[in-house]
């Protein structure tokens, strides 16, 4: 059995988390990066609308199952650096997106408690950085609301650890002394 730590970086959308991940990167730890935007832009690519606003519940099984698969391919690493694996996003928040919008499905909720991880880091919504894209529809003002549901679908089984509004480096630093 892997001695492998998985460490989770969620949180509201455009407050930081990948530059963080990437950050860790650099560091020489292992790291899974999002998919849910390669996912989106994937279907731009194929001149369809946004995938989660055309079609939630398929955009949502997705996303599961490949964030199901990086959970588990944690099992499968041999080395990493002080035995700890980063994630740009996890399973949870799922059921918190769906939940947004009113489309939670409670048989997912149950199943989403199956997949815990040993830290979960949580960014909060940062106007000063945030952000749009193609693939970050959002408003600033519809990422605060994602954040409080995204915030629900991890208390149900972890504790949170709020990232500070602080320059990358001091969130990695801050990170790190959680987790080393």
């Amino acid at each position: 059995m892997s001695n492998i730590r998985r460490i989770l970086i969620t949180g509201s959308p455009g407050s930081g988390k990948t530059t963080l991940i990437k950050g860790l990167k650099k560091k020489g730890y292992k790291v899974f990066y999002e998919f849910s935007r390669s996912l989106i832009k994937s279907h731009d690519n194929e001149g369809n609308k946004n995938l989660f606003l055309k079609d939630p519940i398929n955009f949502s099984t997705k996303l599961l199952d490949r964030r199901i698969k990086q959970f588990n391919d944690a099992k499968r690493i041999k080395k990493a650096k002080n035995n700890l694996v980063f994630y740009d996003r996890g399973i949870q928040e799922i059921f918190g997106y769906l939940k947004a919008i009113g489309l939670e499905k409670l048989s997912w909720k149950k199943k989403l408690t199956d997949y815990r991880y040993d830290i979960v880091f949580i960014a909060p919504p940062w106007k000063e950085i945030y952000t749009n894209d193609k693939q970050r529809f959002e408003t600033f003002e519809e990422a605060k609301i994602y954040y409080h549901f995204i915030k629900d679908s991890y208390q149900i089984i972890h504790e949170l650890v709020e990232i500070p509004k602080i320059d990358i480096q001091s969130r990695i630093d801050f990170v790190e002394s959680y987790v080393i």
